[in-house]
């Protein structure tokens, strides 16, 4: 494509250069160490792929300014990629992929035609000044975002395996910098964008309110029926309320509502999940919902597609926690509800 592209203003054909950097999106303020993980797959990613030169970002890049050993740790890992692993020895390691071939055909396709938009709408300048470029970085991002909120791409130790009790990376210690000119503004800036934010910002509730009353706030896990019926919704659902800062208080099981809704006023928790399989949902899930709702839960959800919601709603269920709902809104509404956050 870059070929193509110096050919229509008339240049000599030569090699682009290509410098790969870590995305910003990807970092977590939350259990950083996962962002080594994250970092090293996309050095490995851009040198096999051919980059020239790769910058990954360190760890705690999320959190303040990177300190000596985390900039150390990302130094190093491109280093044992580059003289470990050899990776700068393979000549073409796709090569026979065809599946490749396919990707990057597609990918100079797409590219191709957004650089013809940018074209037809008078060039980079006037595309950016009218906003166009913009506009459709957003709609990009805006589907990223959209994607990890409903759970679509989880992000390891945020909306997956959270860890209530991790300490905090350290960083160097400096103020943020300030600038005192702003600059004019030609065109709307670009937005920076980490999909774990939504995440971390009811973290930082959970951990304001922990600060303030002594104790992290609770969610109850209704477990409805025997553990081989349970298990599977019950740690999907541990791991939504620890994503957002609730600390999980994991029922028992059983088919008794009454018993369950006793647990659940002894646990101290104002909000609830049910969490069970199909069948125990048809036998019981109804009687469990009516009963935490008079226990005192100010907001219940149900681990799973509801089916008929309408049915579940009158029963008591305010939302239900699954793949492609909006896991965020819901945990917010479930704050709501949590008298330590008020």
């Amino acid at each position: 494509m870059w070929g193509r592209a110096r050919e229509a203003c008339g240049l000599e054909p030569a090699p682009a250069r290509i410098h790969a950097e870590s995305a910003w999106r990807t970092m977590s303020v939350r259990d950083p160490y996962v962002n080594l993980m994250r970092g090293a797959l996309a050095a490995f990613s851009a040198g096999l792929g051919g980059a020239d030169s790769v910058s990954m970002l360190p760890h705690t890049q999320a959190l303040g300014l990177p300190d000596g050993l985390a900039r150390r740790l990302a130094r190093n890992a491109q280093r044992i990629l580059l003289d470990e692993a050899h990776l700068g020895l393979v000549a073409d390691p796709a090569a026979g992929a065809g599946v490749f071939e396919a990707l990057t055909a597609t990918l100079c396709e797409k590219g191709w035609a957004i650089f013809q938009a940018i074209e037809r709408a008078g060039g980079a300048p006037a595309a950016l000044r009218a906003g166009v470029f913009q506009g459709e970085v957003a709609e990009a991002a805006a589907r990223l975002a959209n994607d990890a909120t409903r759970l679509k791409a989880l992000i390891t130790g945020v909306s997956a395996h959270p860890a209530l009790d991790e300490a905090l990376a350290e960083v160097a210690p400096a103020p943020p910098p300030a600038f005192a000119y702003a600059g004019e503004a030609v065109a709307a800036p670009l937005v920076a964008l980490r999909l774990a934010e939504p995440f971390e910002r009811l973290r930082e509730t959970s951990d304001a309110a922990t600060r303030r009353v002594g104790a992290r706030p609770t969610a109850f896990l209704a477990a409805i029926g025997p553990r081989s019926a349970h298990a599977g919704r019950l740690g999907f659902a541990r791991d939504l309320v620890e994503a957002v800062g609730l600390e999980a208080v994991a029922d028992s099981g059983g088919d008794d509502c009454q018993a369950a809704a006793e647990r659940f006023r002894a646990s101290g928790a104002a909000v609830a999940c049910l969490c069970g399989d199909e069948a125990g949902y048809a036998a019981h899930g109804h009687d469990f919902a009516r009963a935490l709702k008079a226990a005192g839960a100010g907001w219940l959800a149900l681990a799973g597609w509801p089916g008929d919601a309408a049915a579940w709603h009158e029963a008591g269920v305010d939302d239900f926690l699954f793949v492609g709902a909006d896991a965020v809104a819901a945990l917010r509404r479930a704050w709501a509800k949590i008298p330590a956050a008020a």
